[in-house]
Order: structure tokens, then C-alpha cells, then sequence
């Protein structure tokens, strides 16, 4: 801080840039004790205000006076005072504190090192709440065609607007992806049956509705009276359910049919300039809108954008402490309508709903985090980034959330950065025992849970959950990430969405070290021999659930250091288009030996469209292990007319036979056919280069010496012919028969076929 309560009427007070109000207010809150009403100002107690005269009338003074039982009311009235200024907090003091509320400017620290604590009785609701109160300064709506990459756009009406407020784009067209939180609703009865009412202002929606952010949303009539039309909600009653919306041009009537798209196109911003009905954005459109005509490709549509004045809030050096109470909903902070916002230092436990919920806000910067337990079994969040745009999380630790870290929103969440957190998704692990997740629902690491577009997750360290990170948003990037331990289900989780690099992330199976229940001594080449070892790795490395349209999927420099069966599986029937894959490694270990294991496996039929291999695919495991290919037995690769497909470059394997001895060397492409070459060390006369057909006595010649054979059986080391190498193919394996007379180091090249 750039003030500091030691601070005299002497001191040079150098100024910050971004300052709050120039922060010409200092103020120290802490715990009234018998002491301090002896000795005011003593440790403990209240510090006077650094650059003013001291108020009589207060909360400082009063407090030096007064015993308060009711610490929340004293705590909420310093913050009302401290507004625009800074509030410091007596370090190592413990504050018994309902709900808190914050409305204005204001930064939250401490007197020390210590944290302070508040401490809620009940846990229930957000232990502090930062600008949820604040009103829309301005509605208005798109008034032009607007491009992605653009920074100047045309409202119908500028008047409200500011330089510097928010500016939320809220469309009524549904997100690309992910549909389906859409909410239908049907006149003329709701889901209990009773009757819709309906003027030409307003609608009823059906019972059971539990969303209420309804107010900005659009909603387009999509048959019967008013078809077509599309409206934005201007006030929403939760009470009634009643949304209000501008005139119709007939009234609603029973045979209409209203679509709300609950996660929607949409992104926050911040306004740079005004310019008549021309607003500046700090920054570019992430999104495109056609609200005019359809010019752009997209379909004509509704963008609501709603202006707000957003809070410059500060915390640092705080935790919240809430008794633990399963179901409970509750949050240690909720962030919203706030930019540029900083929380440091923060912790807490048992928030169950999320530790921090940041609701649309602009360039929040939240680090050094340390929460714990916000385990509800639908929610659940460390930290919950909604629809807020550049926001990052980074070094900060959660454990036993339900998911470490969530990014996502109503809309998109855009360009947030989560790096070099520490997440663990619960139970414990000790040396000689397995560890588990705590109770039956899965944790999570980190996720684009719905809506969200350009997240970077980097160097996290994430262990013990049942997915490490999934995405369900687009252009997304997965980076050097350490996965470490149990993994139930995969390390990364490809949903809806498209377009992502995941890139130089490593899998450990955390069995190569300490001390084993059976008492065997962790090395390198034991650990996957090791007691629950199978119980520890996951299935697959990355999972592939479903794939939109042609985005991409890159995925290089990653390590697998124990994987179940395939490093890459596809959940289903599908088509994956433009799927890369370099420089990866893999170690199996299946539970059973006759467990397909594969670079690609998948549950159902998948056609590859411009699959690309490099060669550097390196993918290994036991000698005894028969099945490991580079295609599983579903995994077709296809192509369209004008793109060209390939299974991969040719890899070259070094292998040793003695003589009259077998040298196996695997291929990874499961198949009927072969295209390999074979080179002998010091030898000109063992060289072949040619297809040998699966269990064939002979083999198309690309360069067939005489003294190069086929063997339709797996040889023995005396089988075929003496003074030859003769060569068996079993469709998983190339054998080497050494009848040369000497020893000899092959070198052999296989060309994958598809």
C-alpha cells in the first residue's frame, strides 16, 4: 500500500496512479477488548486516522468508548465509513461477523503480517459481498453491425454512458456450443399448470424457474402470434416470475413459443471514449454481432448492452472462517461490477457454493489464494470466474473443492489466465496407502465449465481429482501443466468448443517414490509393478468427447508417465477433424495384458479427418504387453476431397539378436500389412526394404536381398532357414529371426500405412 498506518503529518506520502480517490484516508478497525477501552489505541484496539483529525462522531471514536456484542454491525459501519479510503484491520484479531456488504471504492487491508479473520456464526449466504448493488448506469442497444476485431461501435443511445464504466454485450443468441442450459418456455400454461398471463409487456415464466438473471437477456419468439420477433428483458420479478419487455405488435397469446438461451454470445468491456451515438472500447470485440442484417454470417440479432460504474475494491491479508455445513450454498466473497480489482492473500473454508465468485468484472487480478472446502456437490468452486473478461488467477492453493478453479458464466467468460496454482481435489495420502477423492461426486482441477473463450491454464499442479482440467470453450490453450497421482478419468477433458494447444504437460503416477505397502523399493522400473498401481493412473490421457465444426487440436511435448489404455480416447461415434499430435510420450500399463491399449483408442466408430503424426510419438510398455498399437481397433483414418491424410512419418527402432535368437520389435499401426526396412550393422548383405503381409512367406520387394526371408509362423530362433534373417509379421509384431552366423544390431524403419 502506498499508505501505511505509522504514517505522521511529517511524512512525504508518495501517491500510487491508481490509488482509490487518492486514498487521503487511512483507518484501523480492530476487536474491543477491556484492554484497549483502558488504553485506546493499544494493540488491539482502534488507530486513529493517519492524515486527519479524528471524528468525534466516528465509528473510529465511538469505538474507543463503547463495547460493542454486535461485532458485524460495528465492522459493517467502518466499512461504510472507509469508503473511499483504506480500511486496515488489526492483524491476528478474529471478527464475529454475519454478511458483509460493500457498495463503493474502498481498499481492505491489515495492520501486519497476521491475517485478520472473520469469523461468520452461520453459514449461510456471501460472508462479503462487493458490488452487487451496484444499478446499471445505462441500457441501450447495438445499433450497427459490429466485427470481431473492431473497437468502435453504434448505439441507438449513448445517453448514461461514461468513459471508464462497463460495458456488458448481452446477445439473444445462444452460445455456440453449449445449449443446453436453454430454458423453453410455452404459453399458455407453465410447468404446474396454471395459466400464463400475458399483456404485450409482460410474461409469466413456468414454475420451477430458479435462473433470475433475466434482466438485459433477450428471448426470441420462435412460433405462433409474434414469431420471429425478439425482445430484451427490462425487469424481472422472481417473486411472480414476471419479465417485462418493450411492446409487441400483437398480444401473447397460446400459441406462442419463447426461447431463453441461458448461456448467450456475449462479452464485458470497459468504455474508452464517446463520441455521439460512437462509443471507443478499451479493448477489441472478441465477438462478432448482426443486429442489422445477417452480412456477417452470423443471424440477425438482439445485443443488449448494459453500462455500469464499476468499484475499485482492494483486499489483502484476510480469511474467512465459516463453520462447516454440507448443502449450505454460502460464499466467503463475491466479486461483481468491479475493474482492475486486486484480492491478495486471501483465504478460507467451507464456502461451499465457491470460495470467490467474480461476476462480471474487468482485469481482476486475484493471487496468493487459499481455499478450502467449497465441496457442494452442484457448485462447488475455488474460484468462479463468470463472464468476466481478462481476469487471472495465479499462485494460489485450493483443496477439496469440487473444482479448484471454474471459468465460464452466463456468457463468456473471455481471455482469463489461471497459472501456477496448486490444486488437490481431496482425501489424503501417506506413504504405504492409497488415496481416493472424498465422497461420491468428482473433483475437478480447472475448467471452462460452459461459456468461455481464449483461456490460458498453465504450470498448475494439479493431483488427486478424476479429470485435471476440462474445457468446453474454444481457442483455448493447456500448457505445461503437472499432473501428479491418482487420476480416475483423464488428465484433460475435451468437451464442446474448439481450437485447442495443449502442449508440454506431464503426468506422473506418484509411485516412484516413498515406500510401497508391500515393501518393494520404489525405482524407476518397479513403480509400475507397484500395489495399486492400476487404481492410481488414469484411463486415458485426454479424453475427447465431442468435436464441433473443424477446429483444431494440437496436442505436442506432452508426457504420460503411466496411462491405463489409450493416451488419446474418443468416447463415442464421431469425426475428428485437423487433430495434430507430436513429440508425445506414453508408458502402459492396463489393468488386464489383454486390455487394447493404443496412441488413439476409441468406444465407437471415429473417422480421423487430416490426422498429422510427426514422428516423435514415442509410446512404450511391458515386454509382455501384445496389443499396444498406434490406431485402436475403432480408429479409422478418412479424408475429404483436396485434404490429404496421413497416418504419421516413419520411425526407426534398434534392436540386438544374438545368434539363432529372435529380436520383437513393435509396430504401432495394428494392420494386415507392413512397409518396413532392415538394415544389419557391418553387413551389406542383410538389407530389405519391402511389404510383408501378415503371417505371409513372402514379401513385395522394395530392394529384397536373397538372404532376407518371410516366415508365416512366429519364429523360435532355429525356424527358417539357416544363414538368413528371416522375418515373421503377427499384425502387432515384427520378429527378427538371426541365423547369420554372428551377432548382429538391426536398425529397422517402419513406414505406418493407413
Amino acid at each position: 500500500m502506498a499508505a501505511r498506518l505509522q504514517l505522521t503529518a511529517t511524512d512525504n506520502i508518495a501517491l500510487e496512479p491508481d490509488t482509490i480517490l487518492g486514498r487521503l484516508r487511512v483507518r484501523a478497525v480492530g476487536l474491543v477488548t477491556a484492554a484497549s477501552l483502558a488504553a485506546p489505541g493499544a494493540a488491539g484496539g482502534v488507530g486513529f486516522d493517519a492524515l486527519e483529525p479524528a471524528d468525534p462522531g466516528s465509528v473510529a471514536e465511538r469505538l474507543k468508548r463503547i463495547v460493542y456484542a454486535d461485532e458485524h454491525t460495528t465492522l459493517q459501519a467502518a466499512i461504510d465509513e472507509a469508503y473511499g479510503s483504506i480500511l486496515l484491520l488489526t492483524s491476528g484479531a478474529t471478527y464475529s461477523s454475519s454478511n458483509l456488504t460493500i457498495n463503493e471504492d474502498i481498499e481492505i487491508g491489515t495492520t501486519g503480517t497476521e491475517p485478520a479473520t472473520i469469523s461468520t456464526p452461520t453459514n449461510s449466504g456471501t460472508a462479503i459481498s462487493v458490488g452487487l448493488s451496484v444499478a446499471a448506469a445505462a441500457t441501450t442497444t447495438l445499433a450497427a453491425n459490429a466485427r470481431l476485431g473492431e473497437r468502435f461501435i453504434q448505439v441507438t443511445s449513448a445517453t448514461g454512458l461514461a468513459v471508464g464504466q462497463l460495458l456488458q454485450f448481452v446477445s439473444n443468441k445462444a452460445w455456440y456450443y453449449d445449449a443446453r442450459e436453454a430454458l423453453a418456455i410455452t404459453t399458455p400454461a407453465d410447468a404446474a399448470g396454471a395459466a400464463v398471463s400475458g399483456t404485450t409487456t409482460t410474461m409469466v415464466l413456468e414454475v420451477g424457474t430458479t435462473f433470475t438473471g433475466f434482466v438485459g437477456m433477450a428471448f426470441t419468439i420462435e412460433s405462433g402470434t409474434n414469431a420471429g420477433f425478439a425482445r430484451a428483458v427490462t425487469a424481472y420479478n422472481s417473486g411472480t416470475r414476471t419479465v417485462t419487455f418493450a411492446a409487441l405488435p400483437a398480444a401473447i397469446d397460446a400459441t406462442s413459443n419463447y426461447r431463453f438461451p441461458q448461456l448467450v454470445k456475449g462479452e464485458t468491456h470497459m468504455i474508452k471514449g464517446i463520441v455521439g451515438t460512437t462509443v471507443e472500447l478499451v479493448d477489441q470485440l472478441l465477438d462478432g454481432y448482426d443486429v442489422v442484417d445477417d452480412s456477417f454470417g452470423d443471424g440477425k440479432e438482439i445485443v443488449t448492452l448494459i453500462a455500469r460504474t464499476p468499484l475499485k475494491f482492494t483486499i489483502d491479508n484476510v480469511f474467512v472462517n465459516r463453520p462447516a455445513l454440507n448443502g449450505a450454498n454460502s460464499f466467503l466473497l463475491k466479486i461483481s461490477n468491479c475493474a482492475r480489482h486486486r484480492v491478495t492473500r486471501f483465504g478460507g473454508i467451507n464456502g461451499t457454493a465457491s470460495g470467490i465468485q467474480e461476476l462480471l468484472c474487468y482485469g481482476g487480478r486475484m493471487s496468493k489464494l487459499d481455499i478450502a472446502n467449497a465441496n457442494d456437490t452442484t457448485t462447488g468452486y475455488g474460484v468462479q470466474v463468470y463472464g468476466s473478461t481478462f481476469s487471472t488467477v495465479t499462485d494460489s492453493d485450493f483443496r477439496n473443492c469440487r473444482r479448484g478453479i471454474d471459468l465460464s458464466g452466463p456468457m463468456p467468460s473471455s481471455y482469463p489466465t489461471a497459472t501456477w496454482n496448486r490444486i488437490h481435489g481431496g482425501g489424503a495420502q501417506e506413504d504405504a496407502q492409497a488415496y481416493t477423492p472424498t465422497g461420491t461426486v468428482e473433483n475437478f482441477g480447472i475448467g471452462t465449465h460452459s461459456t468461455c473463450r481464449g483461456a490460458t491454464i498453465a504450470f498448475n499442479r494439479i493431483t488427486n481429482v478424476s479429470r485435471a482440467i476440462n474445457l468446453r470453450g474454444r481457442d483455448e490453450k493447456v500448457l505445461f501443466n503437472e499432473f501428479f497421482g491418482q487420476i480416475t478419468l483423464c488428465c484433460v477433458d475435451l468437451g464442446f468448443g474448439m481450437n485447442r494447444l495443449i502442449k508440454g504437460n506431464v503426468y506422473g503416477n506418484g509411485y516412484s517414490e516413498g515406500t510401497l505397502s508391500n515393501g518393494q523399493a520404489k525405482t524407476e522400473t518397479k513403480s509400475f509393478a507397484a500395489t495399486n498401481i492400476n487404481n492410481v493412473m488414469p484411463p486415458q490421457f485426454i479424453r475427447i468427447q465431442t468435436t464441433i465444426d473443424r477446429g483444431f487440436i494440437d496436442v505436442s511435448d506432452n508426457v504420460c508417465w503411466g496411462v491405463q489404455n489409450f493416451f488419446i480416447c474418443f468416447t463415442g461415434a464421431m469425426t475428428c477433424y485437423d487433430l495434430s499430435l507430436r513429440n508425445n510420450k506414453a508408458f502402459f500399463a492396463p489393468n488386464q495384458l489383454s486390455d487394447e491399449c493404443a496412441l488413439i483408442g476409441a468406444a465407437g466408430a471415429v473417422d480421423l479427418i487430416n490426422l498429422r503424426m510427426a514422428s516423435g510419438n514415442e509410446f512404450i510398455g511391458s515386454e509382455s504387453l501384445t496389443n499396444l498399437l498406434r490406431l485402436g481397433t475403432n480408429v479409422e483414418v478418412g479424408q475429404v476431397a483436396g485434404v490429404a491424410s496421413r497416418m504419421g512419418e516413419a520411425y526407426t527402432d534398434t534392436v540386438y539378436a544374438a545368434d539363432d535368437t529372435v529380436a520383437k520389435i513393435r509396430v504401432g499401426q495394428k494392420g494386415a500389412q507392413l512397409r518396413f526396412d532392415v538394415f544389419a550393422e557391418n553387413s551389406t548383405g542383410f538389407v530389405f526394404s519391402g511389404m510383408l503381409a501378415k503371417a505371409a512367406t513372402t514379401m513385395v520387394s522394395f530392394g529384397l536381398q536373397a538372404n532376407v526371408l518371410g516366415l508365416a509362423t512366429v519364429p523360435a530362433g532355429t525356424t527358417g532357414t539357416d544363414g538368413r534373417v528371416n522375418c515373421h509379421f503377427d499384425g502387432n509384431w515384427l520378429y527378427l529371426e538371426n541365423r547369420s552366423g554372428g551377432v548382429k544390431n538391426f536398425y529397422v524403419t517402419i513406414h505406418p500405412m493407413r
